[in-house]
C-alpha cells in the first residue's frame, strides 16, 4: 500500500465512523450523500490537518474539491504532501 492509499483508507473509516455510512465508500459518492454536512466536513478537515499534517486551512478548497469523497481524498493526498 503506498502513502497516498494509505491516507484514503484512514479518511475512510474516519468518514465512515463519523457518518455511520458504509465503507467502502465510492469515490464518486456525493458527501451529502454519506451524511456529511457542514459541521461533519469541518470534522473531517480537522481530523486530515491532525492526522497528515495537510494545511487545509490555508489552502483553497473548492466546490470541486469537496463534492465528492474521491475529490476530498485527492485533496487531502495533494495537500498532505510528503510530510506524512
Amino acid at each position: 500500500m503506498n502513502q497516498d492509499s494509505g491516507i484514503k483508507k484512514r479518511l475512510e473509516e474516519y468518514v465512515g465512523a463519523l457518518t455511520g455510512c458504509a465503507t467502502p465508500i465510492d469515490d464518486s459518492a456525493e458527501l451529502a450523500s454519506i451524511g456529511v454536512d457542514s459541521i461533519s466536513l469541518v470534522k473531517i478537515l480537522v481530523f486530515a490537518e491532525r492526522s497528515f499534517g495537510a494545511e487545509l486551512a490555508d489552502a483553497e478548497l473548492g466546490r470541486d474539491d469537496i463534492a465528492t469523497f474521491g475529490a476530498l481524498a485527492a485533496a487531502v493526498e495533494r495537500l498532505a504532501g510528503e510530510d506524512v
